[in-house]
């Protein structure tokens, strides 16, 4: 019995990471994409708008945090791609603030939009019964959930260089408000502390897997 837990608790991790991997790098590319149709190439001459996920992987962010989290017992796991360059001036000048908000939105966009498709493929493989209730695809589609939920939330605190920050930064500009782009400004150089500590503090892990369970709950009710 001990030996089979242990292999479900394997299969388990490997699922949460095959789910950060396809789910981080997914919005990286979209990101990528979104910033050569609003006019900046830097992604395509940087080389990064590929599915080669060894082009993607960031050590801290794919094996050091979702490694910590596990250590530390959290009930969740979190874990982002090396960031896709871009250049927002180019994008500005090409296509404007609009432009620049769109971009800043599809990371976010992508992670709702798998999210959504889980939930339809789940309720499908129930209905026709393809997918078994207690079987291993069910615990990957619910762990493949569970992660684009937290990828997009997450991503949408306002703070650098979380997308929750430009899409604030650049909703601002949009409306002749400047103060949320100098906050992006000032929070930049200390954005991946702060982030940090929010994942490693128990009471900001708690307030996040409150969330998450909320609009989990959410999604499997559509």
């Amino acid at each position: 019995m001990e030996d089979i837990s242990v292999i479900e608790a394997i299969l388990m991790i490997c699922f949460y990471i095959i789910s950060i991997l396809f789910s981080a790098i997914g919005r990286e590319i979209l990101f990528g994409l979104m910033a050569l149709k609003y006019g900046d190439e830097t992604p395509k001459k940087s080389n990064r708008i590929t599915l080669n996920p060894l082009k993607h992987i960031d050590i801290f962010g794919i094996i050091i945090i979702p490694l910590t989290l596990i250590l530390i017992g959290a009930n969740f796991m979190f874990g982002y791609a090396k960031p896709m360059p871009v250049n927002f001036d180019n994008i500005e000048k090409s296509t404007g603030i609009k432009g620049c908000l769109y971009v800043s939105l599809s990371g976010t966009f992508f992670n709702f939009l798998v999210a959504l498709s889980v939930v339809s493929i789940l309720k499908l493989g129930l209905q026709y019964k393809f997918i078994d209730y207690y079987g291993l695809l069910m615990n990957f589609l619910l762990i493949m959930l569970q992660v684009n939920i937290l990828l997009a939330i997450f991503n949408l605190l306002p703070i650098p260089p979380l997308s929750g920050a430009l899409i604030l930064a650049y909703l601002g500009l949009y409306f002749n408000v400047t103060i949320f782009a100098r906050w992006y400004n000032n929070l930049e150089k200390y954005g991946i502390i702060l982030i940090i500590l929010i994942l490693l503090l128990p009471p900001t892990r708690e307030i996040i897997l409150w969330v998450i369970q909320s609009i989990f709950v959410f999604f499997l009710k559509l």
